[in-house]
Parts: structure tokens; sequence; C-alpha cells
């Protein structure tokens, strides 16, 4: 039997990405088997300050995201530590997102149709960039005739991979601009792994009708494999953007405007 070991690293849309992968390399005969270890030691040195909860919640996270019966969750310090990008060169794959299956089986949160907003910015603008831009894109939202739900953390937790990126959550400006948004953000970064408030925030992606972000990682791939719709801004696809994926700031902005406005008249 042909079995793939593979320590993975740390990240919900991350290990999404990883899912997608093996499913291509079980596909192809490539591999019987896939065995699944998380990377600890990355996650540690990232993640310095988060608690063991955080990283225990990782177990049922993964029995969620790798429900193929040939890919096993497992825990091991031997294997090899192998990036979404060793796969992709090794193997010859390409990403091609698409919804999960398991996340268009969860329940719908809402009974009516809205939009949502990401608090975390990572990596797309900083601080005095998303000054700059603040007063038109609250204008916009502002001009929402939908609920607009926020979704993220309310305080980034500070960890050692924060000081290597613009990190900063924007949530205390949406509730001083958009005070009748509908709250199901969580705490802080530390509780991204629970698993029930998670299944809750990717059923609520999959039924809104617009997702808006300004993030690299996270919430920027969390939409393709939740939701058709979106206008995010990120610097992650600076080649071949999937649809409604921005790199540019003021393109960014034109599209929210026209998706808020084409919401606004469905």
């Amino acid at each position: 039997m042909n079995i793939l070991q593979i320590n993975i690293y740390f990240g919900i849309s991350i290990l999404m990405k990883y899912n997608l992968i093996f499913h291509k390399l079980l596909a192809n005969g490539q591999f019987d088997e896939i065995h699944v270890s998380l990377a600890l030691d990355v996650l540690k040195k990232y993640r310095d300050t988060f608690s063991d909860t955080y990283t225990n919640n990782y177990h049922d996270i993964m029995k969620f995201i790798f429900i193929h019966p040939a890919i096993k969750v497992v825990q091991s310090n031997t294997f090899p530590n192998l990036t979404i990008n060793d796969l992709l060169q090794t193997y010859s794959i390409s990403m091609e997102y698409s919804i999960l299956p398991q996340v268009k089986e969860l329940s719908p949160v809402f009974p009516f149709n809205y939009v949502t907003l990401s608090t975390k910015v990572l990596n797309a603008l900083s601080y005095s960039e998303y000054q700059m831009i603040k007063p038109m894109l609250f204008s916009t939202l502002s001009g929402l005739t939908i609920p607009l739900v926020i979704l993220g953390e309310r305080e980034v937790t500070p960890c050692y991979e924060y000081t290597l990126h613009t990190t900063y959550s924007i949530y205390n400006d949406i509730k001083e601009h958009l005070p009748v948004a509908i709250d199901r953000t969580i705490a802080s970064t530390e509780a991204t792994t629970e698993l029930e408030p998670l299944l809750k925030s990717l059923s609520i992606l999959h039924n809104s009708k617009l997702n808006i972000f300004m993030s690299s990682g996270g919430i920027s791939v969390l939409t393709l494999f939740t939701s058709e719709s979106r206008v995010g801004l990120t610097p992650d696809f600076k080649e071949n953007p999937p649809r409604g994926i921005y790199t540019d700031t003021f393109s960014f902005l034109d599209a929210l405007y026209t998706a808020v406005t084409t919401v606004n008249n469905s």
C-alpha cells in the first residue's frame, strides 16, 4: 500500500487547501492512503502565546475537514513537514476551489438574507491605508438595505506570527459606524478553533448574499470553500484572482459599491 505521511501546517483555510490536494492525489491513484498530522512545532513557534486548548481543538477541525475514508488523522512527530507549495510542485497539482460538501450540509443560521463583513485585517492594508479608505468603506456599507452580519475576532491575540505581518481588527469601528449590525464575532484569535462557533461561521458565509473582507489567507480562502459571492481585498492572488477578489484597494472599493447596489436591488 502506497501511503503519504505528512505533517501539515496550521490554519483552517490551509487545512481546506490540503484537503483539496489530498483528494486529487487519491483520485489520481498516486496514494492509497494519506496519514495526516499537525506540525505542532510550526504552530507553537508562530502562535507561541496561544493555549493548549487552541492546539487541541485542531483535532476536531481536522476530523470535520478530512472526511475522505482514505485520509487518516493521526499525530506524529516523525512525519515530514510539507507545505502546500511543496505538494503542488512535487505532484504538479493545480488549485481549483469549490464549496466543501460538508459545508453545504450545515444548517442555516438565519432565516433571512444578509451580507457578512469580517473584522480581521491581515496584510491587505496598513493601518494608515485603512484610515484613508475608512470613510468610503463605511459610507458604502451604511447603504445596505439588508442586515449586515459581523464575523471574525473582536481582538487579535498577540503572537509571534502577528509581529511579522500587519494585523489588526476593525471590530470597534464597525460597531461605531454600523451599530445595528448583527454581531456573530468571537472574543479573540485564540477562540477560532472552537468547533461549534466555527461551523456556524462557515454556515453564515455559505448562505450569505455577499461576503466582504480585507485580509490575506484565512477568510480570503474560506470564502472560496464556502461561498460563490464575495468582494475581498487581498494580496494572495496576484495572478488570475478568483471572481470577487481584488489586489488593488480602489478596484475593491468600486467592486464593493457595485456589489452592495446589486444586493440592494435583488
